[in-house]
Formats: structure tokens, sequence, C-alpha cells
């Protein structure tokens, strides 16, 4: 507990200072909100988390933009590297950047917490398409194959969910907030840029899986509600899945109990986690 909360602590502290703005005159970083650099200025490093960076002037280092693009006038002089994290590059002609210019798409894990967008059903086109139909069905045949291939995983994950419930909600607050944070500390060292596709795709697969885990507890408990207990793990994840999506099409309610499905998830998988590595000898079911 004392290393969850020193954690915790360390994640605040990094992002308290980055929200302070930390504008030297040699670097300048914000939280939420857009860097201009101005035709005649120079700074050292330029970064924004949740906004854009502009650039008319000189960066003697790099630019970086987390959830925000890059805009480069055509007076932009950037010595480094050009790097954004869900954003775009644009470059305008006579913008000079000695370093590369890397884009990486985290589209596939912020739509996760996106609401599908309204029907498009039409009268002459036979059955109703409720919305997000289809991304629910990628969703479940992916989800029981996972089960049916793993499902000691899941199991690991579902059983840590559910007697340490506190402790997946805490992890997955503090794994979702250091997200972008470890983004950013991989992009400022020269050596961890190449592993940022590496963090999205775990953070991908934790979510995931993590949301699995949820599902066939939640199918468990239905199940056991009617007095149907022992039934396949298969089963159960088919039932939760099927109760998760009807939920999320509540509107406002529905996409807050995804959301807190998604993050207790997430917490489970990196407890879970934790635990296997501190306890190896445990294995199998232990509901």
């Amino acid at each position: 507990m004392k290393k969850t909360l020193r954690l915790a602590a360390i994640g605040m502290l990094f992002l308290l200072i980055c929200a302070d703005g930390y504008a030297q005159e040699r670097n300048r970083i914000h939280i939420g909100d857009d860097v201009l650099v101005e035709i005649g200025e120079e700074v050292g490093t330029a970064v924004s988390i949740g906004g854009d960076v502009r650039v008319y002037g000189t960066v003697r280092n790099g630019v970086i933009s987390v959830g925000g693009s890059v805009f480069l006038g055509p007076e932009a002089v950037v010595n480094g590297d050009v790097t954004t994290i869900g954003g775009m590059v644009v470059k305008q002609e006579g913008a000079i950047v000695s370093g590369d210019i890397n884009t990486y798409d985290t589209t596939r894990i912020t739509s996760f917490f996106e609401r599908p967008p309204p029907s498009s059903w039409k009268e002459d086109k036979g059955t109703p398409f409720m919305p997000g139909m289809f991304p629910f069905l990628g969703f479940l045949a992916l989800a029981l194959i996972v089960v049916a291939l793993l499902p000691e995983k899941v199991d690991l994950i579902s059983s840590t969910i559910r007697y340490r419930t506190g402790i997946s909600l805490l992890w997955g607050v503090i794994g979702t907030l250091l997200i972008f944070p470890v983004a950013l500390v991989l992009v400022i060292s020269l050596v961890g840029i190449i592993l940022i596709p590496l963090e999205i795709l775990v953070v991908f697969i934790a979510f995931f899986l993590g949301s699995v885990a949820v599902a066939r507890i939640i199918g468990e408990r239905i199940i056991v509600a009617i007095k149907k207990s022992g039934s396949p793990m298969v089963i159960e994840t088919l039932v939760g899945s099927i109760v998760l999506w009807a939920t999320g099409l509540i509107p406002v309610v529905g996409w807050m109990v995804i959301s807190a499905a998604a993050v207790i998830g997430f917490g489970g998988f990196i407890a879970g986690f934790i635990h296997r590595r501190r306890h190896p000898a445990e294995t199998g079911r232990t509901s």
C-alpha cells in the first residue's frame, strides 16, 4: 500500500509541475493549454499535454504535443525532433526541422471512451441498426476467443477485481492518470521514444482484458442470481458483455458505467499482474 501511495504521489507531483506551466525561458511546458512560440522568440523545449503547439520562432531542442497537434509556421526552426501523440504535424513551406517528425495514432484507445454515433437506420434497410452494434459484436467475438484460449488470465483478473475491488479502482485511476505522463517521459528520452507504440499496445491489451473480466463478473452474478451457478466462463462473459453494452445505451449514465468498468478492469489487470509476480505459486481459479 505504501508503494501504491508513493507512486500516486509521484504521478500527482509530475502533473502539478507540468500544470504549473514550468514556463521558463528555456522550456515551455503546459497542460490543457496551447503552447505558442512567436516570431523572433527562442525557447529550449516546447511541450503541450492536451493542447496544440504552434511554433513561429525557434525551438532549440524538441517539440512535443500529447493529445494535440503541432503547427510550424514559415519561419519556424526546430533543431530537434517534432513528435505528436494523437495528433498531426502541419509544416508550412519554409519551416525547418533538423530532427525527425514522429506521429503516433491513439484513436483506438481514446475511441473506447466515446459514445457511438447516432443510428443512421432507414426504414427501407430492414433490421434496425442499434448504436454501437458492430463495435460490440467485434468486442464480443474477440472476448469469447480470449476467454476460450486464456481462461486462467481472465480468471486471475476477475478474482483480483472481485476480492480487491478498492485496490483495482485505485490502480485503475493511477494507471489512467499516468498513461500520458509516461508517454511524455518516453518521448523526451531518445531511447524511450521507440517504446511508445509498445506502451500503447500494452495499455490497449490491459483495458481490453480488464473489460472482459468485468463483463465476466457481471455475467457470473446475473447467472447466480437466477440460480444457474456453475455455467462456463464463456457463457458468463457473453451475458455480462450484453448487459454492459445495453447499459451503455443509456444516456450519460451508460457512458459513466462503461468508463468506470474500463477503469476498474484496467486496475484489476495491473493489480493482478503485481499479485502474480509477488505470489507466482498461486494459480488457478480462486472463485
